[in-house]
């Protein structure tokens, strides 16, 4: 949930930068939930915006890719969004 999204990030902010095995940001990987939350992208975009435009390490896929992709239109509107709002 939102809360424990935020509360890693107040205990290690840069976790928000780390890539996993599959070299995604958890941006990426939440824009692939079957259900992403608004409120967890966010927090993730407005922790660090540059998430927004930072491909990822296997697929060079921005977090918007992965959320069309997957058929997350309500991931890409929100995404496209708020990366408006940080660029």
């Amino acid at each position: 949930n939102v809360d424990s999204v935020r509360a890693m990030l107040q205990e290690k902010p840069d976790r928000v930068q780390t890539h996993d095995r599959r070299g995604r940001l958890p941006l990426h990987v939440h824009c692939q939930r079957s259900f992403p939350n608004r409120d967890i992208m966010r927090t993730l975009i407005e922790s660090d915006p540059a998430t927004v435009s930072t491909p990822d390490k296997f697929f060079s896929a921005l977090p918007l890719h992965m959320a069309v992709h997957h058929g997350k239109i309500t991931a890409y509107t929100t995404c496209y969004t708020l990366s408006a709002r940080h660029n």
